[in-house]
């Protein structure tokens, strides 16, 4: 059954990926935006729960996410606009890092645009869109979501 188990989860791995790149093959990038975005969903359901400390306070989430995560985020709030900063050079996201090396399609991020989105929606008690600046899948050097609040 072990021996299974492995298959499955590698198959499993395999087809999600095809999944994504026809996707990302077959779909605007705003599909593919709104195609992922239960996906993002999903991600956020299983961290909503840190976040009750932080509704209302924005700033103390980012000085949370900045200092335990290491990210780069600016609030410009003339232009009600955030620009989250992974500043990693490799994807977090755990997907990928299942994937053992494989060649994931960018596609994938818009699934960590969404998480972000539904987090700083939280948190400011606001409906608020967000979009992939740049994406280490894409081979940029970090990956950027941008939030309109």
């Amino acid at each position: 059954m072990e021996g299974y188990k492995q298959w499955a989860q590698s198959f499993s791995m395999e087809w999600l990926n095809e999944l994504l790149n026809s996707i990302e093959k077959n779909c605007s990038q705003e599909n593919c935006a709104l195609l992922l975005e239960g996906c993002g969903a999903c991600h956020y359901k299983s961290m909503e729960h840190m976040l009750e400390k932080y509704v209302g306070d924005l700033q103390g989430f980012i000085n949370f996410m900045v200092k335990k995560h290491g990210q780069i985020i600016t609030y410009d709030e003339a232009k009600n606009i955030i620009l989250v900063d992974e500043n990693k050079s490799y994807c977090v996201c755990p997907i990928n890092q299942c994937m053992n090396g494989k060649k994931v399609s960018p596609a994938l991020c818009h699934c960590s645009a969404s998480m972000t989105q539904k987090m700083i929606s939280k948190i400011t008690g606001k409906e608020v869109k967000s979009r992939v600046v740049t994406s280490v899948l894409r081979g940029d050097k970090s990956c950027v979501y941008e939030i309109k609040l």
